[in-house]
């Protein structure tokens, strides 16, 4: 409970320095991991399903999500795409699930934020699938 307390303290927080720069009529920052309510990459169930909860409930935690994502490069797409899997859940997270198994990642709303911010990478909604897909199965 205390956890989730310091999550929506967080939300908060970003939520009023958001308002302060739309007040000031700034571009919205570049997000960085410290500037997201959890601590990333998830390295529990537990976490993830808090996460999980948390992005379905806030838009403006999905925004953040998705913007912190589209600041991950890579040499390619495909590897950009690698890399934010990799920051967004740990190893032993991520041999749980598979892309379409019974503990579906495709449903999940950070594959969904790596879907929106891979959109940028020029790269087709299947192309995506399959790289995050491939990430799963091989991690």
């Amino acid at each position: 409970m205390q956890k989730l307390e310091e999550i929506n303290q967080r939300v908060i927080l970003m939520e009023k320095n958001r308002q302060t720069r739309s007040n000031l009529e700034v571009s919205p920052m570049v997000m960085t991991a410290q500037d997201l309510p959890m601590q990333i990459p998830l390295n529990t169930l537990d976490d993830l399903q808090l996460y999980e909860e948390l992005l379905s409930a806030d838009h403006t935690a999905r925004a953040d999500l998705v913007s912190y994502l589209r600041g991950i490069g890579g040499k390619d797409g495909k590897e950009s795409i690698i890399h934010m899997v990799k920051a967004l859940i740990s190893k032993d997270v991520a041999q749980e699930y598979s892309f379409l198994g019974k503990k579906c990642f495709k449903e999940l709303m950070i594959c969904k934020s790596i879907t929106v911010a891979a959109k940028k990478l020029a790269l087709t909604e299947e192309e995506v699938s399959s790289v995050v897909g491939n990430s799963l199965r091989f991690s």
